[in-house]
């Protein structure tokens, strides 16, 4: 059908190029004769819809039915069985299209409306020389490869995506920084730029706007050439007719030209101009580095000497008030003479990933750098990038070098300017050409937001291109490497696939996290790009990964490069994640992006019989809610016939749905439920059941950025590490002091080791509740309790500024007589009452006994509250056990060394606390 459309267009064209008047005589009945002026009236489209009809439906019948909707038919092709209807100056005509379509006549129906249909341009020789906008063309090489294009957008989806506008948002601005396009005047002589949507700008050259070689004309058309005109040289060398053109990537939004230095040393003072215009604003800026008119100097070592200069006005930009736009830049070109050797990517498509200033050494996010891919679906061999480091954002088609002027098929970019060869059009090959075809995309991506009532960052932007990108090497790194970056853009993916989650994860702690995004790329190591890859090594930026199998109720942990295929992080799911220091050389942001999944399908609940089956749930809709409004499905507080037994989330505030005292049942909650974070559900009894997530109640307000800051604990005396992977949620139902009550400030703490305090709360009228955090397994020391410590209860009145104890309890005891999910607990507190007596300076020692044969007790004072690490050292350095490693309260603390697997010997205790360190030599006698 396409190509149909194409040649009865070309064929008409060819008809009226020399003639005043056509005139056409219809074969169907009731049907007038047609006449046009001049061929500008053929190209107006505006009220005009193609039908392909149906082999059996009656012409007759047809053409009362144009009458009926006031319309004429003006073209009729009996072999194609095809015509062309012009409907009536007041008619709509989407929705006269609409109504051909949907009636029994035509098989097919579409406006000829230059960003609404087909868009198949009317050039001849599109399909075969714009190969990577689609794979369609009859004549493309024999080792093409069919994944080699940017999967432009299907038609019948454009319109849904960028609303009444069709392909791309008229609120879009583009940019283009070149050496120019071809003016007579101040008049565009291309025919596929001949459109209102161009402005021109700024010149930095100091002289015509006019392109001086061929190269600015080439980037604007790639970006944005209306497939609707044509630009006509009526004979080539042969005589022959030839009509070739251009096809942009988005015909709709406006571009402004602006014109650079030729030594792209003034780019900087552009970006200036662009982010501080009132109107035509562009959001979506292309730098293709272009040609020089003399190159005496190679390309880069003019740029190296604009560092300084670059990084100036890009920090300032980040810094100010200004919407600064996405850049989209070319990596460079060895090919082209521009290098002797590949050195690298050239500035400023360097500075996607690299900076100098303070706070950017990982780049400039509105910066994106660009290189090549061929026609065989591979990075092009002049696309420069630079080995074992990551400076290169995406890669795009930029076609293929190619000796032979005749033999142009392989190549990408067309550009309307005689050549020195006489021919009518010259193709090019380059990163040049490929930047254009990314800020094309970028500025799709954008209307399509704008068009859903979204809003979208520069970085968000080139993250989802990023993100979406489709993974060409198949090396050794999982979907990026030095090469190619995150891989080829993938234009439907980015424009449908928009949709973004980011969490802030911290290097200490332990996330539950979930996703309401399905992601276009399922596997595991895909997702978890971000932070488990610097630059073209593994890290150990991810810790731990951890996911659920409610069947055989057994954790699932994926260990990055070792178990990729075992692990599926369906959208239904939470996960348990912890990163590391290592994180931090790369990134601590873990990113995903995709569709929004629908909320409406139910969770199924697992137990199986098992008391100690938990599942492990995603969060995904849109608003917070406490967690007894959310889970009523499976939930009736206070009843014990309730389905749901227990819900927690990572912070340590849980759902405690019922629990007995006497006669008498209650429920506790203090967990609010927020999008992308996940929860931990434990169900009473053998029973599954499926969880329906309620439609959002306005009344309990907008759901908060999932992510997350380090949850600090709410208690000014005692101090714990919190977000350790797992705790017990405790209940306190009572409070008895002996000779004094409780009152407001009051603090309740839990401690092992007498020392190691592992939750705390503050007193509260009724029944409270607070976490006791278990034992971080991903690290040697204790940062929590484990099943065979004694917890001792500890109270501190904040009035008298004294602690009184309790009586320790095991874990492991526990579980003989109560659920071990929960504590319910009513506490007397009796024990000896001690006023701690706060150090003026900090301390480590003594240390007893010393020499000591198998336990020594070590030392130490604080005169504030400190993170603190304390360890055991060899007489090398080598650290080889951690005593204590979190939070201490101010005081006098003592810690328990067990050095029965230790050899006899000399060793120190270093003693860590901020800028602070002290060591003490200990001697261990067997």
């Amino acid at each position: 059908m396409k190509r149909s459309l194409l040649f009865f267009i070309i064929f008409i064209t060819f008809s009226l190029q020399n003639l005043e008047a056509v005139e056409y005589d219809f074969s169907w009945p009731d049907t007038t004769l047609v006449t046009w002026e001049s061929v500008s009236d053929l190209i107006c489209y505006e009220r005009l819809v193609y039908c392909l009809l149906l082999e059996n439906a009656d012409s007759s019948d047809f053409v009362d039915y144009v009458d009926l909707r006031n319309g004429t038919i003006w073209w009729w092709n009996e072999q194609v069985y095809s015509c062309i209807v012009e409907i009536d100056e007041t008619s709509d005509l989407a929705t006269e299209a609409a109504a051909f379509r949907n009636s029994s006549y035509p098989k097919y129906a579409a406006p000829m409306l230059h960003n609404i249909g087909d868009f198949v341009p009317d050039d001849i020789e599109y399909l075969a020389n714009q190969w990577y906008i689609n794979n369609e063309a009859d004549n493309l090489p024999v080792d093409y490869d069919e994944s080699a294009h940017i999967n432009w957008i299907p038609a019948d989806d454009r319109q849904d995506l960028f609303g009444n506008n069709g392909w791309g948002h008229e609120d879009v601005v583009m940019a283009v920084l070149d050496n120019g396009i071809p003016l007579q005047g101040e008049n565009l002589v291309h025919g596929d730029l001949l459109s209102g949507r161009f402005q021109l700008g700024i010149n930095l050259r100091g002289q015509s706007f006019t392109d001086i070689d061929n190269h600015g004309t080439m980037v604007a058309s790639i970006m944005a050439a209306d497939e609707g005109n044509t630009f006509n040289n009526p004979y080539d060398e042969e005589g022959d007719v030839e009509n070739w053109g251009m096809v942009g990537v988005n015909t709709v939004s406006n571009l402004l030209v602006c014109v650079k230095d030729p030594t792209s040393v003034m780019v900087t003072e552009a970006l200036n101009y662009f982010v501080r215009l009132e109107e035509n604003k562009p959001q979506i800026v292309n730098f293709s580095h272009g040609g020089f008119p003399d190159e005496e100097l190679p390309h880069h070592y003019i740029l190296d000497d604009q560092i300084s200069q670059w990084e100036d006005i890009l920090t300032a930009l980040i810094e100010s008030e200004f919407d600064i736009p996405l850049l989209c830049v070319s990596s460079g070109n060895v090919l082209q003479g521009l290098w002797d050797e590949n050195d690298g990517v050239a500035f400023p498509a360097r500075f996607a990933f690299w900076g100098s200033r303070e706070g950017f050494e990982k780049g400039y996010p509105f910066v994106m750098s660009v290189g090549a891919s061929d026609y065989q679906n591979e990075k092009a061999d002049y696309s420069v990038y630079t080995e074992g480091l990551n400076h290169v954002s995406v890669v795009a088609p930029g076609g293929n070098e190619n000796d032979d002027p005749e033999d142009s098929s392989l190549l990408t970019g067309q550009s309307p300017l005689l050549n020195p060869n006489n021919r009518f059009f010259i193709r090019t090959a380059g990163t040049s050409a490929a930047a254009p075809l990314v800020a094309g995309i970028a500025s799709l991506v954008l209307s399509a937001a704008i068009a859903n009532e979204e809003t979208l960052t520069p970085w968000e932007i080139r993250r989802i291109i990023e993100k979406t990108a489709i993974d060409i090497n198949f090396g050794e790194m999982p979907y990026f490497d030095s090469e190619i970056g995150y891989g080829l853009v993938d234009c439907n993916a980015a424009v449908t696939h928009r949709d973004l989650y980011s969490w802030d994860l911290e290097d200490d702690s332990w996330y539950w996290i979930s996703s309401n995004v399905n992601r276009i790329y399922p596997e595991i190591r895909r997702i978890m790009e971000d932070i488990t890859l610097d630059n073209n090594t593994y890290v150990n930026g991810l810790e731990i990964l951890k996911g659920w199998d409610p069947v055989n109720e057994e954790s699932l942990v994926w260990e990055p490069g070792v178990s990729d295929d075992e692990f599926n992080w369906d959208v239904q799911d939470m996960i348990k994640i912890k990163l590391n220091d290592e994180a931090d050389k790369y990134t601590n942001e873990l990113l995903l992006c995709g569709q929004v999944a629908d909320v409406d399908d139910d969770i199924l609940l697992i137990d199986n019989g098992n008391i100690d089956g938990w599942n492990w749930v995603a969060y995904y809709p849109e608003y917070s809610a406490a967690a007894e409004n959310v889970l009523t499905s499976i939930a009736t507080p206070a009843d014990p016939n309730s389905d749901l037994f227990m819900a927690k989330g990572d912070l340590g505030n849980f759902y405690s749905v019922y629990y007995q005292i006497g006669e008498e049942w209650f429920s506790f909650s203090n967990l609010t439920m927020e999008q992308g974070e996940g929860y931990m559900m434990q169900l009473k009894g053998d029973r599954n059941v499926t969880l329906n997530y309620p439609d959002e109640d306005p009344d309990l307000g907008p759901g908060k950025q999932h992510g997350g800051e380090k949850h600090l604990a709410n208690t000014e005396h005692f101090h714990f590490n919190s977000r350790t992977g797992d705790f017990l949620p405790i209940i306190i139902t009572g409070v008895s002091l002996e000779n004094r009550n409780p009152g407001e400030g009051d603090e309740i703490g839990i401690f092992v080791f007498d020392t190691l305090c592992v939750g705390a709360a503050q007193w509260q009228e009724g029944h409270f509740g607070f976490a006791a955090w278990q034992d971080d397994e991903t690290t040697p020391n204790f940062d929590g309790f484990r099943n065979i410590n004694n917890l001792t209860f500890r109270y501190w009145d904040s009035s008298e500024n004294e602690e009184i104890g309790q009586i320790g309890i095991r874990t492991d005891a526990v579980d003989e007589i109560e659920r071990p999910s929960i504590w319910i607990k009513e506490l007397t507190f009796d024990g000896p009452v001690r006023k701690p007596v706060i150090p003026s300076e900090f301390a480590l020692g003594p240390i007893y006994p010393n020499p000591f044969n198998s336990t020594a007790i070590i030392h130490y004072e604080l005169p504030s509250t400190e993170f603190v690490n304390l360890g055991l050292y060899d007489m090398d350095g080598r650290q080889i056990m951690t005593l204590f490693d979190g939070y201490s309260s101010a005081g006098s603390h003592r810690i328990t060394l067990d050095g029965a697997r230790f050899s006899s010997g000399t060793y120190f205790i270093k003693l860590e606390t901020g800028n602070l360190v002290f060591t003490e030599l200990i001697v261990l006698i067997k």
